[in-house]
């Protein structure tokens, strides 16, 4: 019995797909429905993956992408499309050291009696090289570029589009297809709250950099170079966990000091309505464990007071150090990152072709 299979060409030792029937696939190759893995990001939309050490082993990879009246006609165009940028596709996974490739299939629609779909521009889009699927199209959604135009009366169908992600194992090559609109919400969500875009770009731009000055280190040929990237590349590591800490450090030491004002302002209204050992009893549970183990033998509420005030003075001494601490990681986390953007760019890497590197 035949299914809806992806076929993958081989041209110049690299792939390009073409949706057609045909019967299963061998069974070394492996369908999986992938399940979020990084939980500090927006999670990746599920993705069907074909995987093997053969063009042929990847080859179902696109089964469900497009269900439409007109397939012959896409799969013509996206055929033609991956091939003529096949060359472009190879030297971002051989030059970048990132992950994997975008590329983005976008659908469109002509509502009528009988819809046509059709590849918008009649060409794919390459979006770029990176870390994951979401953070590729997020950085590349923040850049400035030329948007292709529907055809006229036609809109994106998002449940037809879909994106490619290439990579590469060992000698074996991956090729996912991901829904376009579990990918564009996954961007929607980080773009609705600034703090938390500015924070998931942070982390993209560091793990995006991290990877090429890996790359670019295995490349070179001077050794003082070399060395010099690897020195600055466990520095920029060190820097990050250091940050990290004194992030974590730091919101307790302000919920702590937090916590301790409130107290005192607690005790302050209930000082002459209520006995010493009720002051306490709620000082020890307002502070949890942050209540000192003499604060049950406060001999008087001014005593306790006291008490409490000096947990509020120390955490808040606390946090000024830390504050100090972190922007001094900071300060040295960009000076990291400008040097090795400065090797990178003196060794002629493509930056402009990694969208999560923020030049």
């Amino acid at each position: 019995m035949s299914n809806c299979l992806a076929k993958i060409t081989q041209s110049v030792g690299f792939f390009a797909i073409a949706l057609y029937c045909t019967f299963p696939t061998p069974a070394r190759v492996e369908t999986v429905l992938l399940p979020p893995v990084d939980r500090t990001q927006p999670p990746e939309s599920p993705a069907f993956v074909g995987r093997g050490r053969t063009i042929s082993a990847a080859a179902n990879l696109a089964r469900q992408a497009c269900r439409c009246l007109n397939e012959i006609l896409i799969r013509k165009v996206v055929d033609k499309s991956l091939l003529s940028k096949e060359p472009s596709i190879i030297h971002l996974l051989d030059s970048t050291g990132q992950v994997g490739v975008l590329v983005h299939v976008n659908i469109q629609k002509l509502q009528g009696e009988t819809p046509i779909y059709s590849v918008v521009g009649n060409d794919v889009s390459i979006l770029g090289a990176g870390t994951s699927p979401s953070a590729v199209n997020l950085a590349y959604r923040q850049l400035d570029h030329l948007e292709v135009t529907t055809a006229r009366g036609a809109i994106v169908d998002l449940d037809k589009s879909y994106f490619l992600w290439f990579s590469r194992a060992d000698r074996a090559l991956t090729a996912e297809m991901r829904s376009a609109r579990g990918v564009i919400s996954e961007s929607a969500r980080a773009f609705a709250d600034d703090k938390i875009l500015q924070s998931i770009n942070k982390a993209n731009d560091v793990a995006a950099l991290g990877a090429a000055a890996a790359h670019l280190e295995k490349a070179m040929s001077d050794q003082r170079l070399r060395e010099n990237l690897a020195n600055l590349r466990q520095k920029q590591v060190d820097d990050e966990a250091k940050i990290k800490s004194i992030e974590e450090d730091l919101a307790k030491a302000l919920d702590k000091a937090r916590r301790a004002q409130a107290t005192a302002a607690t005790l302050t209204m209930i000082s002459s309505a209520m006995t010493l050992a009720s002051q306490i009893g709620t000082a020890v549970a307002s502070l949890g464990q942050d209540a000192p183990p003499g604060l049950e033998r406060a001999s008087s509420p001014a005593e306790l007071m006291n008490m409490v005030n000096d947990i509020a003075l120390s955490a808040d001494s606390s946090a000024s150090r830390l504050r100090i601490e972190y922007k001094s990681h900071l300060n040295s986390r960009t000076d990291t990152r400008t040097e090795i953007l400065s090797i990178l760019r003196q060794s002629r890497y493509p930056i402009s072709e990694v969208p999560q590197i923020i030049p």
